[in-house]
């Protein structure tokens, strides 16, 4: 689970030639890569940019998109994330020459998760919230990376989150039997699936910092 993603949208977001009708498409792919550059243009229209960096927190909610769609069988699918962030930016162009805005309810309606106010509580299972929390942190980790300059104290969270839970995370492994890479990536993948319903990104985050703060690092 190496890949590392770029999920920043563009300057053109804000471009427009005149307004079409948008609607979701029904491939997987599409329809997530679609309501993330509508989060993205939402975004940069709310506070009247169209370049430059956004919010850490917004980063997370365009991403969920490509994390909800690679979540949906139970296990987590890098290859879908990758597709879904890569497709964004050909995409971008016709989305944002429409009128964009009709399609935040219907991304809403079609990805309910990413609507949560608040996230749902951690998994009740201590394997899965500590793995997922440790998942989930390193994949965000690993996802904005290429932007750790404009967020460098939050990415150096889920860093000291990641490094504090990895004793834990092997005992855990071998307590299950899980020797191979083989497995513990089933393992990963599964804990990680588990943590992207919950709500924004950012959001499940900071219960999993409430769950695993730094003065439990020897205790993890």
């Amino acid at each position: 689970m190496r890949t590392r993603i770029t999920v920043l949208v563009g300057a053109s977001l804000l471009a427009s030639c005149g307004p079409k009708t948008l609607t979701l498409p029904k491939d997987v792919v599409d329809r997530a890569a679609t309501c993330g550059v509508v989060e993205a243009a939402n975004a940069r229209q709310a506070i009247n940019s169209a370049r430059g960096g956004l919010p850490f927190d917004e980063q997370g909610r365009i991403l969920h998109y490509a994390m909800l769609a690679a979540s949906q069988d139970g296990s987590f699918s890098q290859e879908t994330v990758a597709a879904v962030v890569k497709r964004m930016p050909e995409m971008e162009g016709d989305i944002t020459k429409g009128d964009f805005t009709t399609l935040v309810e219907p991304c809403k309606q079609a990805y309910p998760a990413t609507a949560k106010a608040e996230p749902d509580p951690l998994p009740s299972d201590p394997f899965d919230n500590r793995l997922g929390c440790y998942e989930l942190g390193s994949f965000l980790n690993r996802s904005l990376q290429s932007q750790s300059a404009e967020y460098p104290d939050r990415l150096a969270e889920y860093g000291s989150l990641r490094r504090r839970l990895d004793g834990a995370v092997s005992l855990a492994f071998k307590r299950r039997g899980a020797t191979t890479k083989e497995a513990q990536d089933k393992l990963r993948s599964s804990a990680l699936a588990k943590m992207v319903p919950l709500g924004s990104p950012m959001a499940v985050m900071q219960e999993c910092f409430a769950k695993y703060p730094d003065s439990d690092a020897k205790k993890a």
